[in-house]
């Protein structure tokens, strides 16, 4: 009886250690998407407004394509910087990982549309939603709209904010990752 109640205890306090860490982590991504939105306001603006800009001085088509991919390169940069940051402290303690990593990215380059159009393929309901899910599907088809088919990247809008939400989650985890195992590196190394 009386290893039950103990149990029931200690139950009862991870659980309200898993909520408490649930309402913190609620807050931290509350408070990012808040800023998230302000920023995707305030980026909205701005593209308009070099938009409106690059149309005023009469550029060209194509060097307005090539700014717009710049746009592209710096989500990938961010994209990069984010997952290394969640990997890189990861890989000192499971060496096996940097494996995993590899067949993930392996398989990830498959079914981002690189070498191929996503919108050939026809597919509709769960299986594009399931390939959209990748982040870089929206730096992807960011490069094709822009250079292809002369539509900003930030015309999308859904996928703007999920490309960014995703981004900014793996950066933040990444980064308290790398600040919470980094006192073990010199143990470890």
């Amino acid at each position: 009886m009386l290893l039950a109640s103990e149990t029931s205890i200690q139950l009862t306090n991870a659980l309200e250690k898993l909520i408490d860490s649930g309402i913190q982590l609620g807050e931290r991504v509350l408070g990012a998407l808040i800023i998230f939105i302000i920023g995707k306001f305030l980026v909205n603006w701005l593209n308009r407004l070099f938009a409106r800009i690059l149309e005023k001085r009469k550029v060209d088509p194509s060097i307005q394509s090539f700014l717009k991919s710049m746009v592209n390169i710096l989500l990938l940069i961010m994209l990069i910087l984010a997952v290394t940051y969640m990997t890189s402290a990861a890989v000192v303690f499971f060496r096996d990982l940097s494996q995993i990593i590899n067949i993930a990215l392996q398989v990830g380059v498959w079914v981002t549309p690189i070498m191929w159009d996503f919108n050939d393929l026809g597919l509709g309901g769960i299986l594009q939603k399931i390939l959209k899910l990748n982040p870089l599907f929206y730096i992807v088809q960011g490069y094709r709209d822009s250079l292809i088919n002369k539509v900003a990247i930030w015309d999308h809008p859904v996928l703007t904010l999920y490309f960014w939400v995703f981004t900014l989650a793996v950066f933040i985890f990444g980064t308290r990752l790398f600040k919470k195992l980094q006192v073990h590196f010199a143990d470890v190394l």
